[in-house]
């Protein structure tokens, strides 16, 4: 597929000017027009950019690009295309003939690959290559982990974020302590999966700002007392109330100090248990209390407990959010999200 673009032919300086002013999806559809377009699109394009991945069972890859909103749908692995359909163009993508098209509706590039994991690699490193992109976030799942080690490989920066979203499929331990130990967000990472039959995790947490685990049933109090974290968030827990007051003794004493938002839903929750010792000290409120975490969790305040702590900082403990124990540390802040 070649055609003599005009616009290859310029002054170099306008040509820099030209390729960094327009829109990333047409300059990655341009690039796959032939060799000379994406060589002189890899070598002019200066411009920085920070990128996003999302792949799911549902959308298989969404990249996206600071100061853009969902400009790229980089592959749809889109069932109606098939070699014998109608379609627009043919590539040639690592020794291939992949068949593409341009969707009429948004614009956006989509092709269709027998291979799904493979074409999601390739795709991946075609784009970030060509645009120099630096990761900033990656929203994964199961057929797409291998994402954890090729940012690591790859750019210096570590990930603001990083979310895995797969509720279908179980991970093997080796895969859920991968994702742990080895994924290097340094601000958000979720944990959307159920974790492994009786997984254990016997390494110490890596600092990170906001930690939100759906399935937090293994995380045990040895677990959080090394955890540094300003929003912590274990949405199912089997920690006890006797784990839960060592956890809130630890932070009175200057533990986990970044602390700001803290969810364990146990089921099992007694306040008065998670006071032992500091009842004394406690203040007992029952009004309606608004609170906005960093990361914009709000819990239900509507009855617990203030302690403060020997700074002056003053938190709220309340069992009244569904089941769970939560604690509010005063004032509210929120977090200069630069990804936003």
């Amino acid at each position: 597929m070649t055609s003599p673009f005009p616009l290859l032919h310029i002054p170099s300086v306008v040509l820099k000017l030209i390729i960094d002013s327009m829109e990333l999806n047409s300059l990655i559809s341009l690039s796959l027009a032939s060799h000379k377009s994406h060589s002189v699109i890899k070598a002019h394009h200066r411009k920085p950019i920070n990128g996003r991945i999302h792949t799911s069972r549902s959308t298989p890859l969404v990249l996206s690009f600071s100061g853009h909103s969902y400009v790229f749908s980089g592959v749809d692995f889109d069932p109606s295309i098939k070699p014998s359909t109608k379609i627009l163009e043919f590539i040639t993508w690592e020794k291939q003939e992949v068949p593409i098209k341009i969707d009429p509706v948004d614009g956006y590039l989509k092709t269709f690959k027998i291979d799904e994991v493979d074409g999601l690699r390739t795709f991946i490193v075609y784009v970030t290559s060509l645009l120099n992109i630096d990761m900033l976030e990656i929203s994964f799942c199961k057929q797409s982990i291998w994402l954890v080690d090729w940012v690591n490989s790859r750019q210096g920066t570590p990930l603001h974020s990083a979310l895995f979203v797969d509720r279908k499929e179980e991970l093997s331990e080796e895969q859920y302590l991968h994702i742990l130990r080895d994924c290097t967000a340094s601000v958000k990472k979720w944990l959307y999966t159920t974790a492994p039959p009786n997984f254990r995790y016997s390494e110490k947490f890596r600092k990170i700002d906001c930690l939100d685990i759906i399935d937090g049933k293994w995380v045990t109090i040895e677990n959080l007392l090394t955890m540094d974290g300003i929003d912590i968030c274990l949405e199912s827990s089997s920690l006890t109330n006797t784990d839960l007051n060592v956890f809130l003794k630890h932070w009175l004493a200057g533990g986990c100090p970044r602390l700001k938002f803290f969810l364990a839903r146990t089921g099992t929750v007694n306040i008065l248990e998670v006071l032992t010792d500091l009842l004394e000290d406690a203040v007992f409120f029952e009004q309606r209390r608004k609170y906005t975490s960093p990361f914009l969790f709000t819990p239900r305040l509507e009855r617990g407990y203030d302690i403060k702590r020997e700074d002056g900082v003053i938190a709220t403990v309340s069992d009244s959010q569904q089941g769970g124990l939560v604690i509010a540390v005063w004032p509210e802040t929120t977090y200069n999200d630069f990804m936003a």
